[in-house]
């Protein structure tokens, strides 16, 4: 039986990147239309959401997959291999795109003199590969967005890091889960997650970038095991869906469930609109207790019970959540570009952020439309080795 579609997670794709490419905006602009101290600067948390929706569609390809490599005897290294394979091939080619228009567009924000820019492409090349979210820059010396400093190892191409990080921990949860499924989902995932979140939040400190763990001459950087721990609720939460997905709720729990859920939908926006923390704020509310929301938030999206989620689970969401990961790689080259090209525009911040949308989505719709044929012509291996007459008779 086919599964029914829930595309009210493509609406809150899609709002989740608006929201990314607005706050890049307000990160850049040193005079921007929304006040760089408050739009989206304190909104992180509701990236928790984006992750996790990605572990939760990990944990299904992984149930999807299990029998299969149990059955042929496939390796836990290899299953992971596989997965990290498809997710290349998948937003692989759009991600060197986002990596080489975003080089390109900070050598002109920097002024970059052009003898530096091939030690300044390894470092994005390295971006590519995660080498620079793990520490490991490839150029010398480092040279990143604002400065040269360790912050800067996922300031190069702003959300690159982001996609880096989910090829890494993707392979490594997916070993996990392949390893030992019980084992990753029941004791290593929640374990990991609560003593990474909760001394984090009894410290002070917040758990995303550019945060980082000193342990003598070493550096660890905290948003990869961010990262890690926001993928592993999302396979706690895919196996808390199926444990429920079956079950008929009574009218008094479904009305509940959506009030809750109307709540956690009003809740999300405003927290990433409006700065809850900042002081002498009358009305603080600080990223831990925003977590636990986000977390309630996207298991009642996925459960798909209660009236709330159902209200905006309509067909035409599908194209722009499909559209979403597009404009959530490509949109930071124009932000910085348009913004290096034309700095005067600093001073007409509509104008700024209306040709900065129209660039991003206008990039990121031709892209969705060549991808098919694009993963058609990367399925057709091997694309990149020339068949021998050996290889030809089978």
């Amino acid at each position: 039986m086919k599964k029914e579609r829930n595309y009210t997670i493509d609406f809150y794709r899609f709002l989740f990147a608006l929201g990314f490419v607005f706050g890049h905006i307000a990160i850049v602009s040193t005079r921007s239309f929304f006040n760089t101290t408050s739009s989206f600067t304190f909104g992180f948390d509701t990236l928790l959401v984006f992750i996790a929706l990605a572990g939760y569609f990990l944990m299904d390809n992984f149930k999807r997959q299990q029998q299969a490599s149990i059955d042929n005897k496939v390796p836990p290294v290899t299953q992971a291999w596989t997965y990290l394979k498809g997710r290349i091939r998948g937003m692989g080619p759009w991600f060197l795109l986002a990596n080489l228009l975003g080089f390109i567009a900070l050598r002109i924000w920097k002024q970059t003199p052009i003898l530096q820019w091939f030690d300044a492409f390894l470092n994005h090349l390295g971006e590519f590969f995660g080498l620079m979210l793990t520490g490991f820059g490839m150029g010398t010396p480092f040279d990143g967005m604002f400065g040269e400093a360790p912050a800067e190892i996922i300031f190069l191409c702003q959300p690159v890091w982001f996609i880096s990080g989910l090829f890494i921990c993707s392979y490594l949860l997916y070993f996990l889960l392949a390893r030992n499924e019980k084992v990753a989902v029941g004791i290593i995932v929640p374990f990991t997650t609560i003593l990474f979140w909760g001394s984090l939040y009894i410290t002070g400190k917040t758990p995303n970038w550019p945060l980082f763990w000193n342990l003598g001459d070493f550096t660890i950087n905290l948003g990869l095991i961010d990262m890690f721990c926001s993928l592993g609720i999302g396979c706690v939460i895919w196996t808390a869906v199926n444990a429920l997905k079956d079950k008929k709720f009574t009218k008094p729990v479904t009305v509940v469930l959506t009030i809750v859920q109307a709540f956690f939908m009003l809740f999300i926006p405003f927290r990433t609109l409006v700065p809850l923390n900042l002081p002498g704020n009358p009305f603080t509310f600080n990223w831990g207790p925003a977590y636990i929301i986000c977390v309630l938030f996207t298991f009642l999206l996925v459960l798909n019970k209660d009236g709330a989620t159902k209200v905006l689970n309509h067909k035409v969401f599908g194209y722009l959540g499909g559209l979403a990961m597009y404009v959530y790689m490509l949109h930071w080259p124009f932000i910085i570009g348009v913004y290096a090209v034309a700095p005067s525009l600093a001073e007409n911040m509509p104008l700024y952020i209306l040709i900065v949308v129209v660039l991003s989505f206008a990039t990121s719709i031709l892209a969705f439309s060549l991808n098919k044929k694009l993963q058609a012509w990367l399925r057709s291996e091997p694309w990149f080795v020339k068949e021998t007459a050996d290889s030809a008779k089978g």
